[in-house]
């Protein structure tokens, strides 16, 4: 459940995110019901699929989801926001800094492949051809919570992976859900290639 001061960090996220929006396009939801469902409602879903990690790259950040809600109902982890475009820095620099983020959240000016790895967890909500780099920054063991629908998790299931990526758990929303790929440690992938 979410408490009081959660609710009021979310609420003035949300505030922030329609202002900006208007001026900056920093994502595609139009209207405050997109903004609460297709933003925030989904993003909090992701959190359902989120291993044990307490540190997580979130690429891509873009308007700040899914990382700042969940860095906001969830204080143990630390996330750091790899966004290339120097608005949608500005943007997420100043959410850090009204919603009291500074000490569990860090805003990279970035893309992926300038980022040190590797990390034991990676969200996203663009899946695009960034597979490869995603599987390259994670170490053995380390998840991947991405964006994606249930045909796309069943698609990377019939075809036994994604980038060397193994599909693992799914959750389903309204428009589309969530996906947990991991990249298989060591051992896992010569019992693989084994047979077992």
């Amino acid at each position: 459940l979410i408490g009081e001061s959660e609710a009021e960090q979310l609420a003035a996220y949300l505030t922030l995110l329609r202002r900006w929006n208007r001026i900056h396009n920093l994502t595609g939801l139009r209207g405050e019901q997109a903004l609460v469902e297709r933003g925030l409602v989904d993003s909090l879903r992701a959190g359902l699929l989120l291993p044990e990690e307490s540190q997580v790259l979130d690429v891509g950040s873009g308007a700040g989801l899914p990382a700042i809600p969940l860095a906001v109902v969830e204080p143990r982890r630390r996330w750091v926001l790899v966004e290339p475009r120097r608005k949608r820095v500005t943007f997420l620099e100043e959410v850090r800094r009204q919603l009291s983020l500074r000490a569990r959240m860090e805003v990279h000016h970035a893309r992926l492949e300038q980022e040190q790895g590797p990390v034991p967890l990676i969200t996203s909500r663009a899946v695009g051809d960034i597979a490869p780099l995603v599987a390259d920054h994670l170490l053995p063991g380390g998840a991947w919570v991405v964006a994606s629908t249930r045909r796309w998790m069943q698609d990377i299931k019939r075809a036994g992976g994604l980038a060397g990526l193994v599909p693992e758990d799914h959750v389903e929303g309204p428009e589309g859900g969530w996906s947990r790929l991991r990249r298989p440690t060591a051992g896992a992938v010569s019992q693989a290639e084994k047979g077992t």
